[in-house]
């Protein structure tokens, strides 16, 4: 397998093919994506300075992409409710306690809210700056007041009041001002449900094994979602006799969909097209790199990077991809008898090759002046 150069003194060039799958009874843990080979002769680079390029890569790529029970795997839901209307009045019985109205006014009002059984919302009044609305429910997606009301009850502009928030009003109202609000007024609370769906493992080989893996998640939960593919492309669809919803994918689906981190989807749209889905594992960007060569700086590391390779995109297919012009990097060690290749994507993670074997064939050559 190996091309050792000539025992000469006057050697400039040599050529040396490394292996995923010799010298295993040296280093049995060779795979894929990191291995090392020993030679038969002992590098010395003497006085020259010598530089290395990658000119050969052979390997048969794994191209699935598995979904792991990870924390990477939950997609997060979030479900609209029907709203629920509120009917409180502004007329307020006797009270021994207080003679204040927004005092009484508030106390009415919390009743109200009660008896409706929605929990973590109340409403509070100071007669230093007027009334305090606060929401402590992950469920309650926002209290809405008419305008008319909220401007009588202190409020410059209406506005409505989000969840897990504490707002109070721009003025403390007059007793006057109070006394001209309608007899009921209406609260309306729009609720929401937030469902955690958990990916099983999965090994997605095409648009198929995606489409069956999704839908699967999300009939159980009675959503109103569903997933088709066709091609490379897919459409999720939304029932419009479900509640809206809104979504967010783990990171490994958003690879798979090339949406951004932390994309949200909403039902709104009925109907969203992908075109061109990502199911190839990992990064496209394969990064060689030897432990001979001096490191250099790439997106923030510093490694001993060879060349930057597009993945292979054919699944289990042996390829042989040579590469042209060569690029030639500073060798950093002056003498070696093993060298150290590793495979990974941009992200550091190793490539998964499977149990076929992956080889590498390498330039070395005195730098010219």
């Amino acid at each position: 397998m190996y091309r050792p150069p000539p025992r000469k003194s006057d050697v400039k060039s040599f050529y040396v093919t490394l292996s995923s799958y010799t010298d295993l009874y040296l280093y049995p843990s060779n795979q894929g994506s990191a291995f090392t080979n020993k030679f038969d002769f002992d590098f010395a680079s003497g006085q020259e300075e010598w530089e290395c390029a990658l000119t050969d890569l052979f390997c048969s790529p794994t191209l699935d992409r598995t979904l792991f029970d990870s924390g990477d795997n939950i997609i997060n839901v979030k479900v609209w409710l029907p709203d629920k209307k509120v009917e409180a009045s502004t007329i307020p019985t006797a009270d021994p306690v207080t003679s204040v109205l927004g005092w009484r006014l508030v106390k009415m009002w919390n009743k109200a809210i009660k008896e409706n059984k929605i929990e973590g919302v109340l409403v509070a009044f100071n007669t230093s700056f007027g009334f305090i609305f606060s929401i402590n429910n992950p469920n309650i997606e926002k209290l809405m007041i008419p305008e008319d009301v909220q401007k009588k009850l202190g409020f410059k502009e209406a506005k409505p009041i989000l969840g897990q928030t504490t707002i109070r009003s721009d003025f403390p109202p007059s007793d006057d001002l109070l006394a001209t609000l309608p007899y009921y007024i209406t609260f309306t609370v729009v609720q929401t449900k937030h469902v955690q769906l958990v990916l099983p493992p999965t090994i997605i080989k095409d648009e198929a094994d995606l489409s069956s893996m999704f839908n699967s998640v999300f009939e159980k939960e009675n959503l109103g979602v569903s997933i088709g593919a066709s091609g490379s492309n897919a459409v999720i669809k939304f029932d419009p006799t479900f509640p809206h919803l809104s979504m967010t994918f783990p990171e490994s689906l958003n690879q798979i969909f090339r949406f951004p981190p932390g994309h949200v989807i909403k039902s709104e749209e009925e109907t969203l097209e992908i075109e061109k889905l990502n199911l190839r594992a990992g990064n496209d960007i394969y990064l060689i790199q030897s432990n001979a060569i001096e490191r250099q700086y790439y997106c923030g590391k510093r490694l001993g990077l060879l060349r930057q390779v597009l993945q292979p995109a054919q699944d289990g297919i042996l390829q042989h991809l040579t590469f042209k012009p060569l690029l030639y990097v500073p060798v950093s060690r002056d003498n070696f008898s093993s060298l150290t290749t590793y495979i990974s994507n941009e992200s550091g993670e190793g490539v998964s090759f499977g149990e076929t074997p992956v080889t590498v064939t390498l330039h070395f050559r005195i730098r010219s002046s």
